[in-house]
């Protein structure tokens, strides 16, 4: 089987998935060999032909993977032929390790093990009868496996502190606590509590069912937020730069608490209104809101009650691994798709071009000045890229200054002084970087930084003192307009 990428990404997430492979044809066909490898949120690469046949395959492989068994099948294609087809699910290791066996922890056991999870109960079992396919043990020991497939489940609150220290250091990939809110999450980001989506049901078997139900959906990869109150109001933002900065701005002013991802470099311009700051200086503020640099993922929420903005250096989003947000806006701007797609949270929404909804995200935001600017699109893609920034007073490309060097970066001016063109703004190793327009110098890359040619290093707005340093651009708050119009649609769909 040929080396894929994504299979390689799904086996080191634990997430489940099929391998669907022609194993003959019969008549008329477009291919006699193919395989692909599709999860539940469809398929993931290879292809056994494309068109109808491929996508009944896909159908089929999905319901498998529910359903955890393999399946070898006929299905006609579209040339009048006939492809077998065989289907082979790659389960998941699946581990519980719970604390507490009362009603609503041995019932979830129960479950658990109807549902081929490897149980383990810790605690004396209140002269409950034994259970097939659970082990208990009175305490936690050397013999309890505890890997990035195991989930632990707390039933006794009050002793929870005590056995977090105890698993803090081990990898396992989820913490369930049944417990109050707000106080036990500050923990771990793998930390759910209050354990169990909100069914609705107050008996121990109906709490257990609630139980089950999120676990499988972190297990699944699932979207859980409607049924669930867990991070309901939490908005994950990839990117920090000024467009970023604006969405991260408006959301915030809205009431929802939102998470900054960004690179460990970033090459902002528009520092003054760029909360990527925070990477290099720890924090940043922009038009009021504070933003932080996030040590590790458990600081966020910390951060987060504080009122100001956690921004973790994670370019590949692996902290979606560990929560559910209610939504994910991908304004990274980079003009293509860097690993955002549907699924990802309960909402997913990208700015410009490089995406199409609903194949690669729910909503794509207009970042074309003019008259879209800010729509929403649900079916399609904003405008191509150009290349050629929008005009201010008439000049365009001559606004952006761009390094004619590789070399380090060092500043004759800062943002927010007027020039006049030919000014040496800045060098770039021995190079002397030139005002082309007069006006002032909007944006400017950071001091000292290492660039290479070619790359967009300042910003000259051709209003001179008339234009703003300080405040998020007329072009980033309609951007967030749109964002925020998405995002509170979403939420009242799901009645949150």
């Amino acid at each position: 089987m040929p080396r894929y990428e994504k299979l390689e990404s799904l086996l080191e997430r634990n997430a489940a998935f099929s391998v669907v492979s022609i194993i003959s044809t019969h008549g008329r066909t477009s291919r006699r060999t193919g395989r692909m490898v599709v999860s539940l949120l469809g398929r993931e690469e290879g292809t056994i032909g494309g068109g109808r046949l491929e996508h009944e395959a896909v159908v089929l492989a999905q319901e498998r993977i529910r359903l955890g068994s393999n399946l070898e099948t006929e299905i006609p294609n579209e040339a009048g032929g006939r492809v077998r087809i065989l289907i082979d699910v790659v389960r998941k290791e699946r581990r519980a390790v719970i604390f507490g066996a009362g009603h609503v922890g041995l019932n979830t056991a129960r479950i658990l093990s109807y549902l081929s999870f490897e149980v383990v109960v810790i605690g004396k079992q209140d002269g409950h009868e034994e259970c097939d396919g659970i082990t208990f043990s009175d305490d936690l020991d050397d013999g309890i496996v505890l890997d990035g497939h195991t989930a632990v489940l707390i039933f006794n609150p009050r002793e929870a502190g005590e056995i977090y220290s105890r698993i803090k250091d081990t990898p396992v990939f989820f913490i369930g606590i049944m417990g109050s809110r707000g106080t036990d999450r500050n923990y771990d980001m793998r930390i759910h509590s209050p354990l169990g989506l909100d069914l609705g049901g107050e008996s121990p078997e109906e709490i257990a069912i609630s139980v089950c139900s999120e676990l499988l959906a972190a297990f699944n990869n699932a979207d859980a937020s409607r049924c669930s109150s867990y991070l309901d109001n939490v908005v994950v933002v990839r990117g920090a730069g000024d467009l970023a900065s604006g969405v991260i701005l408006r959301l915030s002013r809205a009431g929802y608490r939102v998470i900054a991802l960004e690179c460990g470099k970033p090459l902002v311009i528009r520092r003054t209104v760029s909360f990527a700051e925070a990477v290099y200086d720890g924090r940043a503020v922009v038009e009021g809101l504070e933003a932080r640099l996030a040590g590790d993922p458990a600081e966020i929420w910390r951060i987060l009650d504080d009122g100001a903005v956690p921004v973790l250096v994670d370019p590949d989003a692996s902290i979606l691994s560990s929560i559910r947000p209610l939504a994910l806006v991908d304004a990274i701007m980079a003009k293509r798709n860097l690993g955002t797609r549907r699924g990802m949270a309960g909402l997913t929404i990208a700015l410009g071009p490089g995406f199409s909804a609903p194949e690669d995200v729910d909503v794509v935001i207009e970042t074309r000045r003019g008259h879209d600017l800010g729509r929403i699109i649900r079916v399609g893609s904003a405008e191509s890229n150009t290349g050629i920034p929008g005009l201010i007073m008439g000049y365009g490309r001559e606004r952006v200054v761009h390094s004619p060097a590789s070399g380090v970066v060092r500043h004759d001016k800062k943002i927010g002084d007027i020039v006049g063109k030919g000014d040496v703004i800045c060098h770039v190793g021995d190079v002397a970087v030139r005002a082309g327009i007069p006006g002032m110098l909007r944006g400017l890359i950071r001091d000292h930084l290492e660039v290479e040619e070619g790359l967009k290093i300042a910003d000259i707005d051709p209003r001179g003192a008339e234009a703003s340093f300080q405040t998020v651009s007329d072009k980033a708050m309609a951007i967030a307009g749109g964002v925020l119009e998405a995002v509170d649609a979403y939420k009242k769909t799901i009645g949150k």
